[in-house]
């Protein structure tokens, strides 16, 4: 797929230019060399696309995935789909496909095809990746391969039975997407907000004013069964973000209590 756009400046096409030729090397023979060309000294990549499952896995022993999940994956084939890129940051829309094959983050291999969404935000200074922020769509990874998050030894879980955590964790991960993407909680439009039981709207309301003191994004509340029988609270969100383009200048924020 051609990913050129001629209405981009000269520096916005050298940055997509780094931003694609950084993941089309992935799992070739040529990617030493080539993270070595475009990731800068003092790279930092903020948070990984698999953040939940890799958290819930650490200090499990569980087997690793291998890099870029390749051991786990190793037939993996990254399709591009949208790429869009303002100042000094470069958005990459990308379906992760291939066959579950190797053991992922403490889930055994299932044999099943995958075909699931990611994205990354990087940002590029004179030619070089100096961050990476990747988000894959975990909830539907573990949906296709039919598991659940892999239970832990000490058997944690985010706010189990607590409302009030579970909405604190979900908020301050939205807040954490939203900063990585050049907002804030301010430029949220509106949130959709979804609770297990009806007697924890209280409870939610109460942590939901933590985050939105003032004049609060416009909302709405629905009482349903939710993706785990321990989640009690889901919020997704959607925020204008002035500084991406006109074609996306939405930014669309989901988390539930996952680690």
């Amino acid at each position: 797929m051609n990913h050129a756009d001629e209405n981009r400046s000269p520096e916005l096409a050298r940055n997509v230019a780094v931003a694609l030729r950084f993941k089309k090397s992935q799992g070739t023979p040529e990617m030493p060399q080539v993270e070595k060309e475009v990731l800068a000294p003092e790279y930092n990549r903020v948070r990984g696309g698999n953040f939940h499952l890799a958290s819930n896995a650490r200090d499990q022993d569980f087997p690793l995935p291998g890099m870029y999940l390749r051991t786990a994956i190793p037939d993996r084939v990254d399709v591009i789909e949208q790429v869009i890129a303002e100042g000094d940051r470069v958005g990459l829309l990308f379906r992760v496909t291939g066959t579950h094959t190797g053991n992922f983050f403490g889930i055994p291999p299932t044999g099943r095809k995958i075909d699931v969404y990611e994205v990354a935000l990087l940002r590029i200074v004179n030619g070089r990746m100096v961050e990476g922020w990747f988000m894959m769509d975990e909830a539907e990874l573990l949906r296709q391969l039919g598991a659940r998050m892999p239970a832990r030894k000490d058997g944690r879980i985010v706010g189990k039975d607590d409302a009030r955590a579970q909405t604190r964790h979900i908020l301050r991960a939205i807040e954490a997407v939203l900063e990585t993407g050049g907002a804030h909680l301010s430029d949220i439009a509106y949130n959709m907000i979804f609770i297990k039981r009806a007697s924890d709207y209280g409870a939610v309301n109460e942590v939901y004013k933590e985050f939105f003191p003032g004049a609060a994004p416009a909302r709405f509340c629905i009482i349903c069964e939710l993706v785990k029988p321990e989640f009690l609270v889901e919020i997704s969100s959607v925020a204008h973000v002035s500084t991406m383009p006109q074609e996306g200048n939405y930014l669309r924020a989901k988390a539930a209590n996952s680690p």
